[in-house]
């Protein structure tokens, strides 16, 4: 924004939220609903603070609620900008960078804060946590993110490695009882409970498992891929609210590729009967159906394979299925 953020003038005040709605994504790349939500909340929060506080941190604070990240990132300039360098500002941009896996600016948000407030040692441990952070996704993934070269939209999703630091995040999409009972993953309750989900997650040596993230967004999914030699399992979902948009298929391309680089030749998922939508995702993408059936009665669902590697084609349906048996093998006996 550029103007001075002063909500004792009214005229001033409405030039501010038409900027606000300026800077938010398009409706058209997430719900509607959401968007006229978020600038509510924004009215209500000029009514709400007086003339002592710092408009754009709490403006800040508040884009971060809605996990609007760049706009939280342009407040939280902005407040450095008109009220001077602040360790808990540059603290808060750290976060919002990390949240959209923007490791490097965040390392530098961080070392900025343990500059102007050495004493603190909060910025002093997430400084460590992050630098590791950074290192660790840098040595799995070969860079801080993922995203096939060929993506080139500023809305084309992208991913990194699941961590703790997306555990509210995990547990805003998780909770939601449609994505566990598809999916066949826990329905994280709090925060807690989805800490400790993705410590199970990544404890197990064989899995690796990516958030999907959204350019403004930051986590909207989330991608699992078990590998046993040059096979592999997945499961994906994408964030109730974020559904029928196209993500999904972007997420499974994404999934493709980076399987690709992990060396898999034969890729398998597991679908319910019900799901419809992630059918429909699987079938487009050219998966193909195995009568292998699970599950009960009223829930049964099926498995699909998708040879990646032209050089390992299965040589008939019954290998696609041996394939399939010894990598559910190496699973149970491994989880």
């Amino acid at each position: 924004m550029q103007c001075e953020l002063r909500h004792d003038d009214q005229g001033l005040m409405q030039q501010f939220l038409a900027g606000i709605e300026a800077q938010l994504p398009p409706p058209t790349h997430y719900p509607q609903w959401l968007h006229g939500k978020a600038l509510t909340r924004f009215r209500d929060k000029l009514s709400s603070i007086d003339n002592t506080q710092d408009l754009a941190f709490e403006f800040a604070s508040l884009a971060g609620s809605f996990h609007y990240w760049p706009l939280a990132i342009r407040f939280l300039k902005v407040s450095l900008d008109q009220a001077g360098q602040c360790s808990s500002t540059h603290y808060n941009l750290a976060i919002a960078h990390w949240q959209l896996a923007a490791h490097q600016q965040a390392v530098w948000h961080l070392s900025q804060a343990v500059a102007l407030a050495p004493g603190n040692p909060r910025f002093q441990q997430k400084l460590k946590k992050l630098q590791a952070w950074f290192t660790h996704c840098s040595t799995v993934l070969g860079d801080e993110i993922y995203r096939p070269l060929s993506w080139r939209s500023e809305y084309a999703l992208y991913s990194t490695l699941l961590g703790d630091h997306h555990a509210v995040a995990l547990h805003r999409q998780q909770s939601n009882p449609d994505i566990a009972r598809f999916v066949r993953v826990d329905q994280l309750n709090s925060v807690a409970e989805a800490r400790q989900w993705i410590k199970r997650q990544n404890s197990n040596p064989n899995k690796t498992t990516l958030v999907i993230l959204h350019p403004s967004f930051g986590l909207i999914g989330l991608v699992a891929l078990e590998c046993a030699g040059n096979a592999a399992l997945f499961y994906y979902w994408i964030g109730v609210e974020f559904q029928n948009q196209g993500f999904g298929q972007q997420a499974l391309e994404l999934l493709c590729c980076f399987a690709k680089l992990k060396g898999v030749s034969h890729l398998f998922s597991s679908v319910y009967d019900m799901n419809q939508s992630s059918l429909r995702v699987l079938r487009k993408a050219g998966f193909q159906p195995l009568p292998y059936r699970c599950g009960l009665e009223d829930t049964p669902y099926g498995y699909f394979h998708l040879p990646l590697n032209p050089s390992h084609l299965p040589e008939s349906e019954s290998h696609a299925l041996a394939i399939l048996q010894r990598l559910l093998d190496f699973i149970h006996a491994t989880n």
